[in-house]
């Protein structure tokens, strides 16, 4: 008998083995003994006739239709000896059953790779932290005052603090509709040229322009293109709008009288704020520590893994955009996260078994105690609650014990980020 193992790559390996003809029939005589459980012969009970006559009657016929069964059985038994660990389906890639009566066969298989997680030390990763400016402050008072507004119908639009009802048409394709839109000319977003054009206009005053009506990159090259498209505009309504004035009065009424003054109003805002961009860093750190370790430790995950993930990817994306099939750059762009998902998955897999960093039942017991006191429950309760369907609190503890270890093992250079 010869046995031959061999690399395609990180995760995918091909087995070839010859078995002689002895070794063929010992298999194929237990393949015999469960297929003659199904078998009726007359003047015996389904599966009581002799595997002597049913090997007589069949046995040929068995034996080339099980050809593929045997070599299944046959690599099971040499891969129990190898240690390692098979994942998906394995596929048979030649069958061949010789002269003298033994089998060559060849499987191709899947295997969780092995990641050599070492030099952590060694990985940069960058943290940003966040700074509120008066100005972003401001910015937000103004949006809260915007959000208080009253609104007076005019006739002329006589400073910035007006929002105008335009209707538009394209000039150079007549068949497109027309549409509305509301511009308030003191949104950041209005493009300064268009909100000064609107400025000394009447009601029902019609003008031609080709400005584009974004601010954002309205230097490119997209919107200098736009320059050249001409549009019709007509004003449908002006109304001016009055802002409420910053005080305390301001601040209770805007907090439904949860805050009493301005100045508390402010540093709620700021902290408020901060509490999401602090999210947002966090978020941005786990990507930056995904992407630097999947560089770091690269390898070629299994493809069944990739699959799965990559279909999950699909559902999901599919659900939440209600479609029913995605474009050809869209799936593209899943299958290399669906690659990263996989390799992120494994390699952190490999550190929390590495580095022993699962939850310990001690610190099962600890959180459990946390929880019952937070929730004024009992902690018998709580620990059962936390364990018996292992509940997605104890992932995110895990994961949080998982992110800490590396945040004290890699190097983090701090990035301020003045908003």
């Amino acid at each position: 008998m010869s046995v031959e193992i061999q690399n395609i790559n990180d995760s995918e390996r091909t087995i070839k083995i010859e078995m002689p003809k002895e070794e063929t029939q010992s298999y194929f005589e237990e393949i015999l003994k469960e297929e003659a459980k199904k078998i009726s012969l007359p003047g015996f009970r389904k599966g009581k006739a002799p595997i002597s006559l049913i090997k007589k009657m069949y046995g040929d016929a068995i034996f080339y239709d099980k050809l593929d069964k045997i070599a299944e059985n046959k690599f099971w038994d040499e891969i129990q000896t190898t240690g390692l660990e098979v994942i998906g389906i394995p596929k048979l890639t030649h069958l061949d059953l010789t002269e003298e009566g033994g089998l060559n066969f060849q499987i191709q298989f899947e295997i969780i790779p092995e990641i050599k997680i070492e030099n952590l030390e060694d990985i940069e990763i960058e943290q940003e932290e966040y700074e509120l400016s008066d100005t972003f402050i401001e910015k937000a008072l103004e949006y809260l005052r915007f959000m208080s507004r009253t609104e007076e119908p005019a006739e002329k639009v006589e400073s910035m603090d007006y929002i105008v009802n335009l209707e538009v048409s394209d000039r150079e394709d007549t068949s497109k509709p027309s549409e509305k839109i509301l511009v308030y000319l003191k949104n950041e977003n209005l493009n300064p040229e268009f909100a000064n054009l609107l400025l000394g206009k009447n009601l029902n005053d019609e003008f031609d322009s080709s400005i584009p009506l974004s601010a954002e990159n309205s230097s490119s090259e997209e919107n200098q293109e736009k320059k050249s498209t001409n549009y019709h505009y007509k004003i449908i309504e002006i109304k001016k709008v009055i802002l409420p004035e910053l005080n305390d009065e301001f601040a209770q009424k805007s907090s439904n009288g949860k805050i009493q003054t301005l100045e508390e109003l402010k540093k709620t805002l700021a902290e408020d704020e901060l509490k999401y961009y602090q999210r947002n860093a966090k978020n941005k750190l786990v990507d930056s520590i995904r992407d630097a370790f999947v560089k770091k430790f690269d390898f070629t995950p299994p493809p069944t893994l990739v699959e799965r993930q990559k279909q999950y990817l699909i559902d999901y994306l599919k659900k939440q955009t209600k479609a029913n099939n995605l474009d050809q750059n869209s799936l593209e762009t899943i299958s290399k996260i669906a690659e990263e998902d996989t390799k992120w998955f494994l390699i952190k897999q490999e550190i929390i078994s590495k580095y022993n960093l699962r939850l310990t039942p001690e610190e099962i017991e600890k959180y459990a105690e946390e929880l019952s006191e937070k929730y004024q429950k009992d902690k018998e309760e709580m620990r059962r609650f936390l364990t018996s369907r292992r509940s997605a609190l104890l992932d995110e503890l895990e994961n949080e014990k998982f992110m800490n270890f590396i945040l004290s093992k890699v190097k983090v250079n701090i990035k301020k980020v003045n908003i």
